[in-house]
């Protein structure tokens, strides 16, 4: 396969653990970014438990 779709849906216990630290960090720095303003931080915090939850959604399938 290609790079796009193995990043997307990692195969191995390591990909998932790879793509879990990439999308901390990147929520930690928009979070960091938009801390200033109640309404971008609370929408980077939504999208983030979002994100995160469907990761752990697809962990159960």
């Amino acid at each position: 396969m290609g790079f796009l779709p193995d990043l997307l849906l990692p195969a191995t216990d390591a990909g998932v653990v790879a793509q879990f630290v990439i999308v901390v960090i990147i929520l930690a720095i928009a979070l960091w970014r938009f801390w200033a303003s109640l309404d971008l931080r609370l929408v980077v915090i939504g999208t983030g438990l979002v994100v995160l939850g469907l990761m752990g959604f697809r962990a159960l399938h």
